[in-house]
Order: C-alpha cells, then structure tokens, then sequence
C-alpha cells in the first residue's frame, strides 16, 4: 500500500465519519423539535 492510497483512505474515513456525525446531529435535532 502506498502512502498515497493510505492518505486517500485516511481522508475518506475523515470524512465519513463527519458525514455520519452531521446526519445523526441532523436528525437529533429534528427529533427534539418534534417534541
């Protein structure tokens, strides 16, 4: 594996887990205001 597909990797799974993180505030918040 070269340092280059790892660096992809890496930013891929940054940004995966901010996308996950963002969808579950998201929808967190639509919950709470529901109530």
């Amino acid at each position: 594996m070269t340092d280059e597909r790892a660096d992809l990797l890496h930013r891929l799974g940054v940004l995966g887990a901010v996308a996950v993180f963002a969808l579950v505030l998201a929808m967190w918040r639509r919950r709470r205001r529901a109530d």
